[in-house]
């Protein structure tokens, strides 16, 4: 009996001990804490505690910041989680966000955040693959991993949004255009006439006449091969110039490189230097 007592303190004093001595393993967070933590990291725009909480967040913080302090300034942040489910090292997080951007534009959104578990680093946060901005977490842990995608898509729908707003005022001209042609009993304007001045009643607004970025008149002129003519003499109305940016013999080209002309068709097309060489202005 007495090697039994002997026995049962000396195991509560090595327990004991081993309580006492060894470091104390911090208990990792839930994976609806870490997302906690990342809003909160976003709300203090805290780039470095919000990278670390993404699966290979990075350190060009300069598009996280375009959305924290910068033009597109979100504010607010605020987090309501739905259901939590773990399975073996992966997580699902449903959430709705809240959200406000720095011009006053709210937005409610629900998304499931996936998080993955690393011995090193407790819960993660998985980046989305590509960029979609309907979602908020989703979104900033993509921008933090890939800034560089980022301002590569975001130049490039910029762009597509410049093409699309100088095809329409080019078209809108043409269709100007061929309304003061129509009311020349079909017969092209003379290269003396002011265009803008005699094309305005047939156009809206001013806006199609000037330059986006400066808010000058762009440089346009009449295809010189059909002043004087009448319209049915065009044979090819799809393929024959009516207006274009610059000048007879030097057409003028945007910061893109690209030049927009107009058809005798109503449509617009844009060029760069090397297809606006082979326009042929002739018909």
């Amino acid at each position: 009996m007495k090697n039994r007592w002997l026995v049962a303190i000396f195991a509560g004093v090595v327990v004991t001990l081993l309580v006492l001595l060894l470091p104390k393993i911090p208990s990792q967070p839930t994976p609806d804490a870490t997302v906690t933590e990342f809003v909160a990291a976003i709300n203090e725009k805290d780039f470095a505690k919000a990278s670390s909480l993404v699966a290979g967040g990075g350190t060009d913080r300069s598009v996280f910041d375009m959305f924290t302090t910068g033009e597109y300034e979100s504010q607010n942040i605020t987090l309501g989680i739905n259901q939590v489910s773990v399975s073996d090292q992966k997580a699902h997080v449903k959430i709705v966000c809240r959200a406000s951007e720095g011009s006053g534009k709210e937005w409610v959104m629900p998304e499931t955040v996936d998080l993955v578990f690393t011995e090193k680093g407790g819960w993660k946060i998985v980046p989305l693959r590509t960029q979609k901005t309907s979602v908020t977490i989703g979104f900033f842990s993509y921008i933090i991993t890939k800034p560089e995608e980022y301002k590569r898509q975001r130049a490039a729908d910029a762009l597509a949004s410049r093409t699309n707003r100088r095809l329409r005022n080019m078209r809108q001209l043409g269709l100007g255009l061929r309304f003061l042609i129509e009311d020349l009993n079909g017969t092209f304007p003379k290269q003396s006439i002011n265009l803008k001045k005699e094309m305005m009643p047939y156009i809206e607004n001013e806006r199609p006449f000037k330059d986006e970025v400066t808010g000058k008149d762009l440089p346009f002129f009449l295809n010189p091969t059909l002043i004087g003519m009448n319209l049915s003499q065009v044979k090819t109305l799809s393929k024959t110039p009516l207006l274009a940016w610059g000048k007879p013999g030097s057409l003028w080209f945007d910061k893109d490189g690209f030049t927009y002309v107009s058809f005798v068709d109503g449509r617009a097309e844009k060029f760069s230097r090397a297809e606006a060489s082979k326009i042929r202005w002739s018909f």
